[in-house]
């Protein structure tokens, strides 16, 4: 964003947007099917099998998803000539990442959650060198490039990491191929959501700098989205092998906790927030990160009441609800983007992602039954209130000023959480366990 113009930043955000519509092809249905068997199942030779089933899944997958975008980009899409090599680079990413996605998933189902965490960091680290590729003045095609080499480098620590010879399982495991395809229509429903909007703003605006705009917005947008993720990628095997609702409660519960604040801090200071991480050439995108922000917030609990209904065996009822909520964001994008340009598209997002979560929480109530308690709910809403006016009062029109802000603002938010018993002494050692200084001086705090 700082190293490329506004239009080739819009570049990098819809080819950024391609890779991840196309690579959720190969990171949805087989991946996460590896994850649910692999904790579940102990004897080795079927995992193998498990493992061997979902690979040639994925990477079948992969070749047929990569021919058809190649086959409607050159005959029906009719973009600028300076995505034509990009759109190779896409096509690369897809394919590794089919191999990647299926040892992300054998991590996950294997708890080897230091690994997995390794390989994300080692993949962001090594996409970065796209910024050299940009001031070398390979501009997008070399941000693109960098993270093709994220992901390839990835890759190869999670192959020698999880060391599965699957080639010595004979056959293949027909019950992964069952279960891969309700989750693969939810998974990818809720990418496509995260995704068409910035595609259908360039398609419908034809402009490059509207999209450098929104992709600056979502990007901020989406910090809570990621921290909450994380709870959700641990907490998934869990639920998958043990079944119990004690998971999907936490689950539900640390998702909150970590969503909602970020994304209101977001939501009331959006210039801000670009000043902190974009040139000042991004604040028309003001508005549109503060609906984005709140689209998150839904979009969030939508995805945990996804991989928690996938874990516990009921894919199907999330792939119906969101595929139904993409075809009403679509509907929405189609009329909202024409008649209100760029907050047309966050505007569609959370209108379409608020009907979702209202379905969604309906069944998650009657799987799980009602265990909301108003007194526990009237306390966290008094901690976000009281959290939400001291971040008001200290003024954050600087970057200096924001940081402190959020020091000030996130360690009240904490204190209130251990003071007011949201969050009791189980719930500390689960969050703050593979941090020991942070363990002990909440601990000494809740003492």
């Amino acid at each position: 964003g700082w190293f490329l113009p506004t239009e080739d930043y819009g570049v990098y955000g819809v080819s950024s947007s391609f890779i991840m519509l196309l690579s959720v092809f190969v990171s949805s249905g087989f991946p996460l099917t590896v994850a649910k068997f692999l904790s579940e199942e102990k004897d080795e030779l079927i995992r193998l099998r498990i493992f061997k089933s979902v690979l040639a899944g994925n990477l079948l997958t992969a070749l047929i998803i990569s021919t058809i975008f190649l086959i409607i980009y050159l005959s029906v899409l009719n973009f600028e000539e300076k995505y034509d090599p990009i759109v190779y680079l896409i096509v690369a990413c897809v394919m590794v990442t089919a191999v990647s996605a299926c040892y992300r998933g054998g991590l996950q189902g294997t708890f080897r959650f230091k690994s997995l965490a390794s390989s994300n960091i080692l993949n962001t680290i090594v996409k970065l060198s796209g910024i050299g590729f940009v001031i070398l003045g390979l501009g997008a095609f070399g941000a693109i490039f960098g993270v093709l080499l994220g992901v390839i480098v990835a890759t190869i620590y999670m192959m020698l990491s999880l060391r599965l010879k699957f080639w010595k399982a004979k056959g293949f495991d027909s019950r992964v191929f069952n279960f891969a395809i309700p989750v693969f229509v939810g998974l990818l429903s809720i990418t496509f959501v995260q995704n068409i909007d910035l595609l259908s703003l360039k398609v419908l605006t034809g402009s490059d700098k509207l999209a450098g705009y929104y992709q600056a917005a979502i990007t901020i947008a989406r910090i809570p989205f990621w921290i909450a993720g994380a709870v959700l990628t641990v907490v998934f095997p869990y639920i998958s092998s043990t079944k119990k609702s004690v998971y999907s409660n936490k689950t539900l519960k640390y998702s909150i906790i970590f969503l909602l604040l970020p994304a209101l801090f977001i939501c009331l200071a959006p210039s801000s927030f670009i000043k902190l991480i974009y040139p000042e050439r991004y604040l028309q995108a003001s508005q549109a990160l503060s609906i984005a922000s709140l689209a998150i917030i839904f979009l969030t609990l939508n995805y945990t009441f996804m991989n928690i209904l996938q874990a516990v065996g009921k894919p199907e009822i999330p792939a119906k609800i969101l595929f139904a909520s993409l075809i009403f964001q679509a509907i929405l994008l189609y009329i909202l983007i024409p008649k209100f340009g760029l907050i047309g598209a966050p505007l569609s997002t959370l209108i379409s992602m608020a009907v979702c979560f209202a379905l969604l929480l309906y069944k998650y109530a009657k799987f799980f039954g009602d265990s909301l308690n108003p007194s526990t709910l009237l306390t966290f809403t008094s901690i976000c209130t009281i959290t939400l006016a001291v971040f008001l009062l200290i003024p954050h029109h600087s970057r200096l000023f924001l940081t402190v802000d959020l020091f000030v603002s996130l360690a009240l938010y904490i204190a209130l959480l251990i003071g007011l018993k949201i969050l009791d002494r189980e719930d500390i050692g689960i969050l703050f366990r593979p941090i020991p200084i942070a363990n002990r001086i909440v601990e000494k705090l809740i003492d």
